[in-house]
């Protein structure tokens, strides 16, 4: 795990979800999208450490997970000052999640299931630190 400033040319994601087989996927996206460092967590826990630790440009946490919701991961990581870009990955049954997601702080909502060209837009990289 590698801690301190950021690296030059380095654009950080973190993928928060507990499925393996979704993070693989998300994981693939976000290098698609220009992202040359992802790290991933499966729950809270390790993705808040992770996010302390690695300062990521992104963060795709899943709605559901095994220790609390990607709301509370969110609303954890606004409070301890995080800015990176939020994005929450929501089922589509959800009334109103976008609404839920914004009032957490996250930057968007995408609603599953979800494109790979859909979700590849709202992940666009910014430019380099």
């Amino acid at each position: 795990m590698t801690t301190g400033a950021p690296s030059e040319n380095v654009v950080r994601a973190l993928i928060v979800d507990d499925s393996r087989a979704m993070r693989t996927i998300l994981r693939r996206l976000c290098i698609e999208s220009g992202y040359t460092d992802v790290r991933e967590a499966a729950d809270l826990t390790t993705a808040r450490v992770s996010a302390i630790d690695e300062r990521p440009d992104i963060v795709v946490v899943d709605w559901q997970l095994p220790d609390g919701t990607g709301l509370d991961l969110v609303r954890t990581l606004r409070a301890e000052g995080e800015t990176a870009a939020m994005v929450v990955l929501a089922p589509g049954a959800v009334a109103d999640a976008a609404d839920a997601a914004r009032d957490a702080g996250a930057d968007d909502c995408v609603a599953k299931p979800f494109t790979g060209d859909d979700l590849r837009r709202r992940l666009a990289a910014p430019a380099p630190r």
